[in-house]
């Protein structure tokens, strides 16, 4: 960790903070999810990228990479992710979230759901787990619907949820467990 820290020392506070964006990103990032979180435009982004590659604390991907970037290592991920304020990652986790939904819709669910748990709304994860783990099942993913959707059940029932939500948990739970036997 001392070592992560001591390459992170010498950046600038804006490469930092948008080091910190990406941290709450995931491994994988991209210029237009770190201007949502920083609200830099993408030209200072991408001189803070520049930064952060040059220090080693990221690469860039190529194609056939869905993403433009990368951190070189998960523990630096991680130790950045890390450095960061409980309520500060609450609130990028789920301002990329909004901005999500805003911008794909229910076909970033899986991601979507991702940022909503780690920013611990829990009606919003009930609602975003229905929808990705309905979209698991329609992909034949039965273990991912069962994980999502087994999820989803505790929460609901730790957070007492209206029952019509709990019956569709319950219901999309046994249709996926039917689908399995049937393989």
């Amino acid at each position: 960790k001392q070592l992560i820290t001591g390459r992170l020392t010498p950046l600038s506070a804006s490469a930092l903070e948008t080091a910190q964006a990406g941290a709450v990103i995931g491994l994988y990032f991209d210029v237009y999810e770190l201007g949502v979180i920083t609200g830099k435009s993408e030209e200072l982004v991408l001189k803070d990228l520049t930064e952060l590659v040059e220090a080693q604390i990221i690469s860039v991907n190529a194609p056939p990479k869905k993403h433009d970037f990368e951190f070189s290592h998960v523990l630096i991920q991680q130790a950045i992710y890390e450095m960061i304020m409980p309520p500060a990652r609450t609130i990028m986790h789920r301002k990329l979230a909004r901005k999500l939904i805003e911008d794909q819709g229910e076909r970033a669910a899986p991601r979507i759901l991702y940022h909503y748990r780690k920013s611990k709304d829990l009606e919003a994860v009930i609602r975003w787990s229905l929808i990705a783990g309905k979209q698991a099942l329609q992909l034949s993913d039965l273990q991912a619907a069962a994980n999502i959707l087994q999820n989803a059940e505790q929460i609901g029932l730790e957070i007492e949820v209206p029952t019509v939500t709990m019956v569709e948990i319950v219901h999309s739970l046994g249709e996926t467990f039917a689908r399995s036997r049937e393989k």
